[in-house]
């Protein structure tokens, strides 16, 4: 039996070729992600449609009352089919599977930065700007404040981390000690 994490790569391939084809790969990746966020801030819209007690025939008739026209006929049609297949609780990981396919498409990488205080616009534009020359990537740059590193950076993107904080340099530095 297949993994949840593979079940919805297959789905989010299967969609985001279907979108490809449609020309809509933005326009599903921004149905996805609302639907996504109605589930996860609406407990109510969440357990409903991952209930397995709830016969799917009514779940079915409420998605299509509440998305038909609202989104676009293949996000529809995902749903359904999730539904139909038993397959509701997968349309979270298919929602971030998808978005991150297709930052992949658009050739963006998340990158993660995290500082002892707060950087300014203008050092975080610096900073993405020498990073994107560097890797030749476009990276979507976010920022995160750990007090812990005392000065310095951590940088994260896809599977590679730089620390260039103090913090890391210190533990580095007792390690090669003891």
């Amino acid at each position: 039996m297949a993994t949840n994490d593979s079940a919805a790569k297959r789905y989010t391939e299967a969609v985001f070729a279907l979108a490809r084809e449609a020309n809509q790969l933005e326009r599903i990746g921004s149905d996805l992600a609302a639907v996504a966020a109605a589930l996860r801030n609406d407990p109510e819209a969440g357990a409903f449609f991952a209930s397995p007690v709830i016969q799917r025939a009514e779940k079915a008739g409420a998605l299509s009352k509440a998305f038909h026209g609202r989104v676009h006929e293949i996000t529809l049609h995902l749903l359904l089919l999730l539904v139909r297949k038993r397959r509701e609780a997968l349309i979270l990981a298919i929602a971030d599977q998808y978005a991150a396919a297709l930052r992949e498409e658009r050739g963006e990488t998340p990158l993660t930065v995290v500082s002892a205080q707060q950087l300014s616009e203008t050092a975080l534009a610096q900073l993405k700007a020498r990073l994107d020359g560097i890797f030749g990537k476009d990276f979507l740059v976010s920022q995160r404040v750990d007090q812990r590193l005392i000065g310095g950076l951590q940088l994260q993107f896809g599977d590679r981390r730089y620390d260039g904080s103090i913090d890391g340099r210190l533990t580095a530095l007792a390690s090669q000690l003891l």
